[in-house]
């Protein structure tokens, strides 16, 4: 069984800069987290249009998603 402690230290590894965090470990470790708060399609959209930001030309619908369902 993996403890707490060895599951935290590899992600700590893996987010210094020699060792950069892929997408998808992004990505799943964003959507558990995120789903313990809202849906999972929601969150799905949160993802999509936060990795998008940068083409958003308003910012207030990015923003209504984050709040509390």
């Amino acid at each position: 069984m993996k403890s707490f402690t060895s599951e935290l230290a590899k992600f700590v590894e893996k987010t210094e800069p020699e060792f950069p965090v892929s997408d998808d470990e992004l990505k799943n470790k964003f959507m558990s987290l995120a789903t313990d708060l809202v849906s999972d399609k929601r969150a799905e959209g949160i993802w999509e249009m936060g990795m998008n930001i940068e083409a958003l030309d308003d910012l207030s619908e990015f923003t209504a998603m984050l709040r509390a369902e």
